[in-house]
Protein backbone atom coordinates (compact mmCIF):
# COMPACT_ATOMS: atom_id res chain seq x y z
CA UNK A 1 0.00 0.00 0.00
CA UNK A 2 1.47 2.96 -1.19
CA UNK A 3 0.24 7.30 -0.20
CA UNK A 4 -0.45 9.93 -1.99
CA UNK A 5 3.09 10.54 -2.69
CA UNK A 6 3.72 6.55 -3.80
CA UNK A 7 5.74 6.02 -0.79
CA UNK A 8 4.99 2.17 0.51
CA UNK A 9 3.91 2.47 3.57
CA UNK A 10 2.07 -1.21 4.33
CA UNK A 11 3.24 -4.22 2.76
CA UNK A 12 2.48 -8.11 2.90
CA UNK A 13 5.31 -10.39 1.04
CA UNK A 14 6.90 -13.75 1.27
CA UNK A 15 10.49 -14.06 2.29
CA UNK A 16 12.97 -16.11 -0.38
CA UNK A 17 12.40 -18.69 2.26
CA UNK A 18 8.40 -18.25 1.87
CA UNK A 19 7.48 -16.92 5.44
CA UNK A 20 5.54 -14.20 5.45
CA UNK A 21 5.90 -10.14 6.45
CA UNK A 22 3.60 -7.39 6.98
CA UNK A 23 5.81 -4.48 6.91
CA UNK A 24 4.62 -0.75 8.18
CA UNK A 25 6.43 1.89 7.39
CA UNK A 26 6.61 5.59 8.46
CA UNK A 27 5.64 8.93 6.35
CA UNK A 28 9.29 9.02 4.54
CA UNK A 29 8.75 5.39 3.73
CA UNK A 30 11.41 4.31 6.41
CA UNK A 31 11.81 2.67 9.76
CA UNK A 32 8.56 1.34 11.22
CA UNK A 33 7.56 -2.29 12.53
CA UNK A 34 7.48 -5.24 11.00
CA UNK A 35 5.66 -8.90 11.88
CA UNK A 36 6.46 -11.91 10.53
CA UNK A 37 7.65 -15.37 10.59
CA UNK A 38 11.01 -16.51 10.82
CA UNK A 39 12.12 -19.65 8.62
CA UNK A 40 11.58 -22.07 11.58
CA UNK A 41 7.89 -20.63 12.04
CA UNK A 42 7.92 -19.07 15.01
CA UNK A 43 6.62 -15.29 14.85
CA UNK A 44 8.65 -12.33 15.62
CA UNK A 45 7.76 -8.16 16.10
CA UNK A 46 10.91 -6.04 14.66
CA UNK A 47 11.13 -2.22 15.41
CA UNK A 48 13.70 -0.58 13.28
CA UNK A 49 14.25 3.20 13.26
CA UNK A 50 15.01 5.71 10.21
CA UNK A 51 17.97 4.37 9.13
CA UNK A 52 16.41 0.69 8.74
CA UNK A 53 18.28 -0.42 11.86
CA UNK A 54 16.79 -2.64 14.17
CA UNK A 55 16.39 -1.22 17.39
CA UNK A 56 13.55 -4.00 19.15
CA UNK A 57 13.09 -7.05 18.57
CA UNK A 58 10.16 -9.83 20.08
CA UNK A 59 9.99 -13.56 19.61
CA UNK A 60 10.04 -16.93 20.30
CA UNK A 61 12.75 -18.81 20.69
CA UNK A 62 12.82 -22.51 19.02
CA UNK A 63 11.61 -23.89 22.69
CA UNK A 64 8.64 -21.65 22.45
CA UNK A 65 10.32 -19.59 25.61
CA UNK A 66 9.60 -15.27 24.29
CA UNK A 67 12.71 -13.43 24.43
CA UNK A 68 12.74 -9.24 23.97
CA UNK A 69 15.83 -7.70 22.58
CA UNK A 70 16.56 -3.84 22.92
CA UNK A 71 19.45 -2.77 20.73
CA UNK A 72 21.70 0.72 20.02
CA UNK A 73 22.03 2.69 17.22
CA UNK A 74 24.91 -0.05 16.26
CA UNK A 75 22.49 -2.91 16.07
CA UNK A 76 24.16 -4.33 18.98
CA UNK A 77 22.07 -6.13 21.44
CA UNK A 78 22.51 -3.91 25.07
CA UNK A 79 19.23 -5.07 26.78
CA UNK A 80 17.63 -8.85 26.53
CA UNK A 81 14.35 -9.47 29.04
CA UNK A 82 13.74 -13.47 28.34
CA UNK A 83 11.77 -16.70 29.76
CA UNK A 84 13.36 -19.82 29.68
CA UNK A 85 11.86 -22.84 29.09
CA UNK A 86 11.11 -23.46 32.94
CA UNK A 87 9.31 -20.22 33.31
CA UNK A 88 12.09 -18.29 35.06
CA UNK A 89 12.43 -14.78 34.02
CA UNK A 90 16.33 -13.62 33.19
CA UNK A 91 17.09 -9.70 32.20
CA UNK A 92 20.70 -8.98 30.98
CA UNK A 93 22.25 -5.61 30.66
CA UNK A 94 25.32 -5.59 28.07
CA UNK A 95 27.68 -3.30 27.56
CA UNK A 96 28.74 -2.35 24.24
CA UNK A 97 31.15 -5.39 23.67
CA UNK A 98 27.37 -7.57 23.76
CA UNK A 99 28.61 -9.10 26.67
CA UNK A 100 26.34 -9.27 29.31
CA UNK A 101 27.18 -7.21 32.60
CA UNK A 102 24.31 -7.98 35.02
CA UNK A 103 22.06 -10.36 35.49
CA UNK A 104 18.87 -10.12 37.16
CA UNK A 105 16.59 -13.28 37.23
CA UNK A 106 14.64 -15.81 39.32
CA UNK A 107 15.37 -19.08 39.38
CA UNK A 108 12.70 -21.93 39.06
CA UNK A 109 11.19 -21.83 42.69
CA UNK A 110 11.63 -18.64 42.73
CA UNK A 111 15.14 -17.82 44.61
CA UNK A 112 16.62 -14.65 43.64
CA UNK A 113 19.77 -14.39 41.22
CA UNK A 114 21.94 -11.10 40.89
CA UNK A 115 25.27 -11.08 38.85
CA UNK A 116 27.49 -8.70 38.12
CA UNK A 117 30.81 -8.43 35.71
CA UNK A 118 33.58 -6.32 34.72
CA UNK A 119 34.97 -5.80 30.91
CA UNK A 120 36.62 -8.70 31.42
CA UNK A 121 33.81 -10.58 32.15
CA UNK A 122 34.74 -12.07 35.71
CA UNK A 123 32.40 -11.93 38.17
CA UNK A 124 32.34 -8.83 40.63
CA UNK A 125 29.83 -9.88 42.72
CA UNK A 126 27.14 -12.49 42.91
CA UNK A 127 23.95 -12.97 45.09
CA UNK A 128 23.06 -14.99 47.18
Amino acid sequence: LRDQDGRTRASLSLDPDGAPDLSLRDREGKGGAMLGLCPDGSPRLVLTDQDENTRAWLGLELDGSPDLSLMDRDVKSRASLALGPDGSPRLALSGPDQMPRALLGLEPDGRPLLTLRDRRFRNLFTAP
